[in-house]
């Protein structure tokens, strides 16, 4: 991130993540404050953050599946999980917005196969050290923390944590599942923008 922003030409940026990408734009902000001008974590992940039992076996599905080359099977695994969520039938979505998120998925799937199936395959990135769950304190920039009210309880869990610890946060709740800027875009776009 810090080489996008220097190609770029930005001192500074606001950072906005979803999943996983609010783990790295959180560690981002811990290794760079001076180049983070705001946070806007929508459904979070972070680094040192156990999950859940229920996360552990969808990751184990999820391998199960792709090692027995049940790519299309792993789709609509993700598709329910995160785009459907907990609680609730599937995404008030349209089908063409279904079929581009499992195309999304697709390739990224094909994409990992093919890394893993390289020589060397990919290994493990650096993360905060310590983790960035013990360092929440640290933060000192204008945060936005949005928990998803039919996203799997564990990430909704971790958002209200990250709404409460990083100094000064604001949280929010929407109505959807995992994946607001999918399910939810005008909406989502509104709030990030008013936020900043």
């Amino acid at each position: 991130m810090r080489a996008l922003l220097d190609v770029l030409g930005l001192d500074t940026a606001a950072v906005v993540a979803n999943s996983f990408g609010g783990r790295v734009a959180i560690d981002f902000a811990l290794a760079h404050p001076e180049r983070t001008r705001a946070l806007v974590l929508i459904a979070p992940a972070l680094t040192g953050w156990e999950g859940s039992p229920e996360l552990d076996a969808f990751d184990e599905e999820e391998d199960v599946l792709l090692d027995a080359g049940r790519v299309e099977e792993a789709v609509e695994l993700n598709l329910r999980t995160w785009l459907d969520g907990h609680g609730r039938g599937p995404a008030p979505v349209s089908p063409e917005t279904r079929a581009f998120v499992a195309g999304m998925q697709r390739l990224a799937f094909e994409k990992q196969i093919a890394a893993y199936e390289a020589a060397p395959p990919p290994q493990p990135g650096g993360w905060s050290d310590p983790p960035a769950s013990a360092r929440l304190a640290e933060l000192a920039v204008p945060t936005l923390v949005a928990a998803c009210a039919y996203d799997q309880p564990a990430f909704r869990s971790l958002a209200e944590r990250l709404a409460a610890e990083i100094p000064g946060a604001r949280g929010i709740r929407l109505e959807t599942a995992h994946l607001p800027g999918v399910e939810r875009p005008d909406e989502l776009s509104r709030l990030i923008l008013e936020f900043l």
